[in-house]
């Protein structure tokens, strides 16, 4: 990392992490320009936009132009998640269909692009009725996934099964069973309790992202520190096959750990796990093995994957979605390798939806 990203990093996590105990140096960002902005790219880029101007507006610091626009449009978004969450509340009590919010984070008050919930199966048809009465949409809607967008509200993503590289990861009555109040901008909502939290994070950690946030990285954080037995939740994973795969993800997190709070090494994030990683979680999972032709859709997947992370970081996904031939092209190719695999919630499938969100507010 260079001098200028490793300052960045610094003095996001000075704002930002709830287990440091930093005084942040608010003079040195309102007194160096290009540093605040190199910041506040990493907290967007991480997450952490919302949190991190809050700190900055608490204390008074002055914002460039660039940054003040940033505030009002994360501003606008957390008034968009109080009005997502408060249409779910509102259809469950309605419907009287439980549903859960899933991948939430509760370690810092943050605005996410998107809402994720689960549904169980039964109730999922006639929850989403309700939904598309108020105003919801199906945005984004195939065998992998749904995708519902509504005016003045954050898209919500709907999962009926945890569900990555032709098994379940987690069962779905459990997830439900262990519903329990949540909160996060001053609204309530049923989310995870800590455990099957951090079971579906940790499986849609490896076959789901191609990188971990440092949103993503305090969540996982705060999970563990509120989980009372973490051989029950080891034992859950290895039930479903998956066992020697969630060790290798919390070695993965205790390394990172070691480095941000241990050495203080600079870490890039979103730390990407990388192809060796995720084939090595692949080659973990239990029986039953994946046949040569999803290794190689798998294999094809990764290569994409890694083909997106350079386009967004050369400017060249900009003229992907600027041709709607091309940007065709490449979500036909994407939905494509995820039904070869066999996935309803397919590994890295976040890529595709991600440049329809993107076309929606090209700012988040």
């Amino acid at each position: 990392m260079s001098r200028a990203s490793t300052d960045a990093l610094w003095h996001v996590l000075s704002l930002t992490d709830p287990q440091r105990g930093d005084v942040p140096d608010f003079r040195e960002l309102a007194g160096d320009g290009r540093l605040l902005r190199a910041s506040l790219d990493l907290a967007s880029a991480n997450g952490l936009a919302y949190p991190f101007l809050e700190r900055l507006a608490a204390e008074d610091v002055p914002l460039p132009a660039e940054a003040r626009r940033r505030w009002e449009d994360e501003s606008q978004a957390a008034e968009q998640f109080r009005a997502t969450v408060a249409a779910l509340n509102d259809t469950s009590q309605g419907t009287g269909v439980a549903y859960a919010v899933i991948k939430a984070c509760a370690a810092v008050e943050h605005v996410p692009r998107d809402v994720d919930i689960f549904l169980a199966g039964e109730g999922q048809e006639t929850f989403l009725a309700d939904l598309e009465r108020k105003g919801f949409r199906p945005a984004y809607r195939d065998e992998a996934e749904i995708a519902l967008a509504a005016d003045g509200r954050l898209r919500t993503d709907v999962y009926s099964r945890i569900h990555y590289m032709g098994r379940d990861f987690v069962r779905g009555g459990f997830l439900l069973g262990s519903a329990r109040p949540g909160s996060n901008l001053g609204t309530v909502f049923p989310t995870l309790a800590p455990e099957a939290a951090y079971l579906v994070n940790s499986a849609h950690g490896v076959f789901g992202h191609a990188a971990m946030s440092l949103l993503d990285f305090f969540s996982f954080n705060d999970l563990e520190r509120r989980i009372d037995d973490a051989n029950r939740v080891r034992g859950m994973a290895a039930e479903l096959g998956w066992g020697r795969v969630l060790d290798r993800w919390t070695d993965r997190l205790d390394a990172m750990r070691d480095a941000v709070y241990g050495r203080q090494a600079p870490v890039t994030f979103p730390a990407r796990h990388g192809r060796r990683f995720v084939l090595d979680c692949v080659a973990a999972l239990d029986a039953p093995r994946l046949t040569t032709r999803d290794v190689a859709a798998l294999r094809l997947s990764l290569v994409w994957d890694d083909l997106l992370f350079v386009s967004e970081h050369t400017g060249l996904d900009g003229v992907v979605r600027g041709s709607r031939t091309l940007a065709g092209i490449a979500n036909a190719a994407g939905h494509r390798l995820r039904m070869l695999r066999g996935d309803r919630k397919g590994l890295y499938a976040d890529t595709d939806k991600r440049r329809w969100e993107r076309s929606e507010n090209p700012m988040r």
